[in-house]
């Protein structure tokens, strides 16, 4: 296996990574691809899902199990709103709900959003 980052200019854009695997995979229930999709393709007001390992809380440890959070797609210009002391880009999508997050160690991962019954 191999992890390919993205080339990344501006290190707060282009969060991703390939992994490159020694074989094919084989597709299970369990096991799907999931569609890369295009800026056009949300808007504001869609509920996502957020997964990751990152932290429970602000100050606390990485999570040791997968968690999962509902969010709803927000514009730049709410987002901005929100996360007034962030640096939020035209690159980025944003999402958000009350009492609701995704935390330190979560950047990067997926945010999906499920369209005629695909992710």
């Amino acid at each position: 296996s191999r992890i390919i980052n993205w080339k990344k200019i501006f290190q707060h854009d282009n969060d991703i990574a390939l992994l490159e695997l020694p074989s094919e995979l084989i597709f299970l229930p369990t096991i799907q691809p999931i569609c890369l999709g295009w800026p056009e393709d949300v808007s504001a007001g869609e509920k996502a899902t957020a997964i990751g390992w990152g932290k429970i809380e602000w100050e606390g440890e990485l999570s040791s199990k997968l968690l999962k959070v509902e969010v709803e797609l927000l514009t730049n210009t709410r987002c901005k709103e929100l996360y007034a002391w962030a640096y939020i880009s035209k690159n980025m999508l944003c999402a958000y709900i009350p009492d609701k997050d995704a935390c330190q160690g979560d950047s990067g991962g997926p945010l999906m959003v499920i369209q005629d019954g695909s992710w």
